[in-house]
């Protein structure tokens, strides 16, 4: 449940920044620019949304495919919105190809075996494009305040992390299906790891037990109180 609990969070937290946005883009004339930002989070909070309808709808293939839309298309906007805001040629053409191209990609592996390297790259090469962009956007921005670097930076290392997850999802098994990942967390699954470690571990038996009580008292007697040999 620990995972239903995030994706509901996660969606209050991105309806949370998409009004904010929509308020400062209403409010404030001089930067009616901003409500890309509003379309980015209204978008990107359907996501988990999706993630969570997955799990519990009796039509899971359609927030499947929501799903991975969505999140894809969020980060478009968020390049339309950082490029509008920074008043730059917003890059269309790239970020529709990206969008086109990562549903090309997501159709083709559709039915291909999860929990594989090359489903999993091909599943997150589009983010990973996506957000390489929206670095790229920020960072040749001239001239850059420290905040910009650091919010590129953050970018930069946000679209490695994409191209990493396949390595951990492989590793940490993410799940054969899509509504077992839905409905295990990342930290469920590390969880779960550990305890079938620490459960098929063989326990000490009594006397291992007893001797590394006594040991501390320069004891090296056996369970029957007889002095050990």
């Amino acid at each position: 449940m620990n995972a239903v609990y995030a994706l509901g969070f996660n969606t209050f937290v991105a309806i949370l920044f998409a009004s904010t946005f929509l308020a400062i883009a209403t409010f404030y004339p001089a930067y009616r620019r901003v409500m890309w930002f509003f379309a980015a989070y209204a978008v990107g909070a359907l996501t988990p949304a999706s993630e969570l309808l997955v799990r519990f709808s009796d039509y899971p293939k359609i927030f499947i495919f929501t799903s991975f839309l969505t999140f894809l298309l969020s980060f478009c906007l968020t390049g339309v919105a950082l490029a509008a805001f920074y008043q730059k040629p917003i890059p269309w053409a790239a970020l529709a190809l990206n969008l086109l191209a990562g549903l090309v990609l997501r159709a083709a592996i559709w039915d291909g075996p999860r929990n594989t390297q090359p489903y999993e790259f091909l599943y997150q090469l589009p983010f990973a494009i996506a957000t390489a962009t929206c670095a790229t956007i920020v960072l040749g921005r001239l001239p850059r305040s420290r905040e910009d670097t650091a919010l590129g930076a953050l970018f930069v290392i946000v679209s490695v992390q994409f191209l990493i997850k396949p390595f951990a999802a492989v590793a940490l098994h993410s799940g054969n299906t899509a509504q077992a990942y839905a409905a295990v967390s990342p930290a469920d699954v590390i969880a779960n790891s550990a305890f079938r470690n620490v459960r098929n571990a063989s326990p000490p038996s009594f006397s291992d037990r007893w001797r590394a009580w006594a040991a501390p008292f320069g004891s090296r007697q056996t369970i029957d109180s007889n002095a050990a040999s």
